[in-house]
């Protein structure tokens, strides 16, 4: 019992301090973090885990490549009910060259509670592209988010796709009815209304036809804007066939209408020609109660037309589902009540639904053209549907129905519209029809097919070669310091350009580079640490644009760690007994910083000092030399260096001095030796006489 007593006080002693210590250490309540650092950027051919990823050397990307785009950031946590806590969201957006979202993702860390007043997380996603993207500039934003804080950093970089699919290509169509005879005797067509390929700038503009093989009587236009080669009394002999081609060159280009804020109030006085856009017809019936209410509820969020648009075909999308068996005179409020239908059902309930709020619509139709490659012919015997909305700002709007809100205001390249106002009646030379790619009337028994076939010639525009020259860097740069790279640009331009910075300890980050007339200067932070030690690599990489294509370029420096050194002064002679007096500064002038100093006796037995220093880096030691050894004695001085505002060598001086013996305290010596002697002597005599 009385060994388990005796151990209770360091037991108890060992309870408290760990208790002390946590304490000390638990965090305060209510302590908002953020984010100290991000790495930026990194644009990555490779990512096998955290830290762990192969940088890109170009911001080139060929179409079929799988890109990285990587992201370590270090956060200080906030403090809840007692613990540290981390949530970090990244959002990673890519833009098209039609400055559209192409892809959007995201991903987080946590809530988690972690250990340490910081700590680093990393995220990364992978973009994959292909032949069917559109080439150009792709704009990479990244924002990383601090959940709990609110904290937050963007980010942003380009890349340029290539090998992909031009913004522009040409279609070198042939469309050909042909019309056969089934009879043994002969049929006559009487009349053949073939609808021509219009132009609708910016998306189809016709550059060549159209081209007959056979000329037309007439081109006449109905009340639309169509117009069609018109064919009278073609002759077909028993059995007997007739073709007619008519042969284009049409450049489609992908448009993207991006959204503006005009409101569905600016389309309460529309100009005739809009104004019956908004009326019911046969197939649109927009005054249904049904279409009405539909349309409010799609739309009661929108604050403007073009995001009422975009939020009815996201509607029209997933409420129908496709049946091509559906006939073309079932209408918009017959689609709606059943959902089903095909492409042209999807358009009608569109047109209806926006006519309903007062948006002009109407339904088109012309081909969709699948994705081909180049130089290749393909066939099509099917027409395509889809309509067109009035957006205040852009006119008519092209619109697939039966795409979603995100494809709202692109217009890609495999539509190339024929017909405006589709199956509306046409009264042209005293015959009655639908507006399509093609009517006819005969005598007899003629059966009539159509096909368009194509080949399509990728329009690019042959990109000037640019490089990036490095005119200065520093070859050497200090730990705490900055390194300049200064450069240029082949050519005088004034845009963005992208650098990745890699540091020994492989911790890269990216920063953008403002070029301006083709010049730029970058200025590399070093930070003050041991880990920035080392040969440090900067790529410089621009995307390409303005007709040149991209660039890229590195560059490397060594982080050096700085000088340092002391500045000594030890008098030559110093007297046993009396003080001595050490002087010195540190180069470099640092107040607070500890010297240590160690004094060697003549028979190599040594005194250990230390010294703070003051303003300039100067410090002082003042020790008594009372009882030493005379002699030589050597002094060292020592500063060990490291991470201060730079990271500094550590650094060393010596002297030495002559301790000479004290002539006063020689003469007492002796004096005292005499002293003692002659006590000796007399207490010897004093004791002889007492014997006698």
């Amino acid at each position: 019992m009385r060994r388990a007593r005796a151990a209770m006080p360091p037991l108890l002693l060992l309870v408290v301090a760990i208790a002390w210590a946590e304490c000390a250490a638990a965090p305060s309540e209510g302590q908002v973090g953020g984010i100290v650092s991000s790495s930026g950027i990194l644009v990555c051919s490779e990512v096998r885990g955290a830290g762990d990823f192969t940088l890109r050397s170009s911001l080139a990307v060929s179409a079929g490549d799988v890109v990285y785009f990587y992201n370590r950031v270090k956060v200080r946590p906030t403090v809840t009910s007692g613990k540290r806590r981390v949530h970090v969201v990244w959002v990673l957006t890519v833009y098209d060259p039609l400055g559209r979202v192409e892809s959007n993702s995201s991903t987080s860390a946590g809530p988690k509670s972690v250990r340490g007043e910081e700590a680093e997380w990393c995220a990364w996603f992978s973009w994959r592209t292909d032949a069917r993207m559109l080439e150009g500039v792709y704009r990479v934003v990244l924002k990383v988010l601090d959940a709990l804080s609110g904290d937050e950093r963007h980010h942003e970089i380009r890349l340029r796709l290539v090998n992909g699919t031009p913004a522009a290509l040409r279609y070198d169509i042939n469309f050909t009815v042909t019309m056969h005879n089934e009879l043994s005797s002969e049929s006559a067509v009487t009349r053949l209304f073939v609808a021509l390929i219009p132009s609708m700038p910016p998306y189809q503009v016709v550059v060549w036809g159209p081209r007959f093989s056979v000329e037309p009587h007439a081109v006449l236009s109905d009340p639309y804007g169509n117009r069609y080669a018109v064919y009278r009394d073609l002759r077909l002999p028993p059995r007997g066939s007739l073709t007619v081609t008519v042969r284009y060159a049409v450049v489609l280009s992908a448009v993207y209408y991006e959204p503006t804020n005009a409101t569905l109030q600016q389309l309460r006085s529309l100009p005739e020609e809009l104004a019956s856009y908004v009326r019911p017809e046969p197939y649109i019936e927009s005054d249904a109660s049904e279409i009405v209410s539909e349309a409010r509820r799609i739309t009661s969020g929108a604050s403007s037309v073009y995001e009422a648009c975009a939020l009815i075909a996201n509607f029209t999308s997933s409420y129908i589902r496709y049946d091509a068996s559906v006939k073309y005179d079932r209408g918009a409020l017959w689609a709606y009540r059943n959902r089903r239908g095909a492409c042209g059902h999807y358009a009608r309930l569109y047109v209806a639904l926006a006519r309903a709020l007062g948006i002009p619509a109407r339904v088109v139709c012309g081909f969709s053209l699948p994705y081909a490659e180049f130089g290749r012919v393909y066939v099509i015997r099917s027409t395509h549907a889809w309509a067109l909305a009035y957006v205040p700002g852009h006119g008519w709007v092209p619109v697939e129905p039966q795409l979603g809100y995100r494809e709202f205001g692109l217009v890609p390249h495999d539509h190339m519209l024929v017909v405006l106002d589709w199956y509306r009646r046409v009264k042209l030379e005293g015959r009655e029809f639908r507006a399509m790619t093609y009517c006819s009337f005969y005598t007899g028994r003629v059966l009539l097919s159509a096909e368009l076939s194509y080949k399509v010639v990728p329009i690019r525009r042959p990109s000037r070669a640019v490089s990036i020259e490095v005119v200065s860097v520093n070859a050497t740069a200090y730990a705490g310091g900055v390194a300049k790279v200064e450069g240029r640009l082949s050519a005088p331009l004034t845009t963005i350009a992208y650098a990745t910075v890699v540091p020994p300890s492989g911790k890269a980050y990216s920063v953008a580079v403002s070029v301006v007339d083709g010049r730029f200067s970058l200025a590399v932070r070093v930070p003050a640490d041991k880990e920035s030690l080392g040969r440090w690599r900067v790529v410089l990489a621009w995307p390409g644009g303005e007709g040149y294509g991209p660039a890229a370029s590195a560059v490397s420096f060594t982080v050096v760690a700085k000088h340092s050194s002391i500045r000594l002064e030890v008098p030559s002679e110093v007297t046993e007994g009396d003080e001595l007096v050490i002087r010195g500064e540190l180069v470099p002038p640092l107040a607070g910083e500890t010297v240590r100093i160690a004094l060697v006796s003549p028979n190599n037995s040594t005194w250990r000092y230390s010294a703070e220093t003051g303003a300039g880096g100067k410090f002082e030691l003042r020790v008594s030399t009372r009882g030493w050894r005379a002699g030589l004695w050597r002094v060292r001085v020592e500063w060990p260096g490291g991470e201060r505002d730079y990271v500094y060598e550590g650094c060393s001086a010596e002297a030495s001095f002559e301790l000479r013996e004290s002539v006063a305290r020689r003469l007492v010596l002796y004096a005292a030796v005499v002293v003692a002697v002659a006590v000796t002597a007399l207490v010897a005599a004093s004791k002889a006489k007492r014997r006698t």
